[in-house]
């Protein structure tokens, strides 16, 4: 990638500098942000987990995420508060980024983006043309690379590139000020960032300890938690009978590939709609056997975790597989399975795994049990078992269609 200070970039030599005022927790406790400071924040979070699609592709192949995927590219693409000569660049380079995803090709992104570490357009320098509503998209990327760090020294070190800007930009707060915290850290070199500079520079700034950023960077994640509370995502709904069967196939796939991708799965809008999901499956199953695998299988998915591929197989896998199949007639099971193998052949268009594939595009297509209850359904199938092996733009179109239908 080539880090261009005007579009991404990875933090360098920053100094946090926070402005002495007097601590006040009620006035952090009372913030009641409004809807459009909400919706600057949402912006906020949104180019954060862009980031993260740059970092990692794969993630965009997770068929219940997709269409935010979608909306965050065009969010981003049409940003106001970028300075001119970034915004000429970043259209064509996101560009790269839409034909890439539709493919199932991500070594035709831009070498612009392909990795990208941060979006930080005013690190080097400028204002941004409304000053008040960039502080809040800072504070909403703050809280996504925090949550993506999940309590690992180093991405906490590597993350303090928005909270410095928060720290730094105070006049810009307005009534949300409060929700940076008083710190120790007021002029002092943070210290992943001093080995940036050139060997043997010496420099008479102090340089904060780990515990004074982590500690700086959990307050002020716990006061944007607190003033920004976010809900499940995937929102999905499980009505009573089949198509709500099927809607629980859909979230089992997207939970283990959620599993796979931990900045994503870290997320508190991934642990909501995770509680949901096994909420839901304890509502189904009922009895203390299968709740207890259940309690296991939710404890490998929690913040912090790094499940292993082989235990998201059994756990996530072949464990509530055989519980469902013990616990519930075909008909639900086989409903279940409908959602599941379409989520699962939008996420092989990643693998490229033809066999894994053409397995669950002939389950789908012919498992006509819920065509009653999804309009176009029938004709959805069809089409998706009309795709060729090996067609993966075909597949994930029509494999996307057949899911959209489940959760419409």
């Amino acid at each position: 990638m080539s880090r261009q200070a005007s579009v991404l970039v990875i933090a360098a030599g920053l100094l946090l500098v926070t402005v002495a005022r007097p601590a006040d927790v009620n006035a952090v406790q009372s913030l009641q942000p409004t809807s459009e400071q909400r919706a600057e924040y949402e912006r906020g979070r949104a180019y954060q987990r862009i980031v993260i699609l740059l970092q990692d592709p794969s993630v965009y192949f997770i068929a219940a995420l997709r269409s935010r995927f979608d909306d965050d590219l065009m969010a981003i693409e049409s940003e106001p508060d970028l300075p001119s000569v970034s915004a000429a660049k970043m259209k064509p380079a996101f560009e790269t980024v839409r034909a890439s995803l539709r493919t199932g090709n991500p070594s035709s992104i831009s070498p612009d983006l392909a990795g990208a570490n941060y979006f930080e357009p005013y690190l080097t320098g400028g204002s941004p043309p409304n000053a008040a509503n960039w502080w809040l998209v800072e504070a909403g990327m703050a809280e996504v690379d925090l949550r993506a760090a999940a309590g690992n020294q180093f991405l906490l070190t590597m993350a303090i590139l928005h909270p410095t800007w928060l720290a730094n930009h105070l006049n810009d707060g307005g009534d949300l000020v409060s929700l940076v915290p008083i710190s120790d850290l007021a002029g002092k070199k943070l210290p992943a960032l001093q080995s940036l500079q050139k060997l043997g520079q010496q420099s008479e700034e102090q340089t904060a300890s780990l515990d004074e950023m982590t500690r700086y960077e959990g307050d002020l994640l716990q006061n944007l938690d607190n003033a920004f509370p976010e809900s499940a995502y995937p929102a999905i709904t499980y009505p009573p009978g089949l198509l709500g069967d099927a809607r629980l196939g859909v979230a089992w796939a997207t939970i283990g590939e959620l599993a796979q991708q931990p900045r994503l799965l870290w997320q508190p809008e991934s642990q909501e709609f995770i509680d949901d999901f096994f909420r839901q499956l304890g509502n189904i199953l009922g009895d203390s056997q299968a709740r207890s695998t259940l309690s296991q299988a939710r404890t490998l998915l929690a913040v912090g975790s790094s499940p292993t591929e082989e235990a998201v197989k059994n756990l996530l896998g072949v464990e509530i597989a055989t519980l469902l199949y013990s616990h519930l007639p075909k008909a639900r099971t086989d409903v279940i399975f409908l959602g599941f193998d379409a989520a699962q052949a939008v996420w092989e268009t990643n693998t490229k795994d033809a066999d894994e594939a053409n397995f669950d595009r002939d389950w789908v297509s012919t498992n006509d049990s819920l065509d009653q209850f999804v309009p176009g359904l029938s004709n959805q199938r069809r089409e998706l078992g009309e795709v060729k092996s090996g067609d993966w733009i075909g597949l994930i179109g029509k494999a996307q269609a057949v899911v959209n239908a489940i959760l419409r």
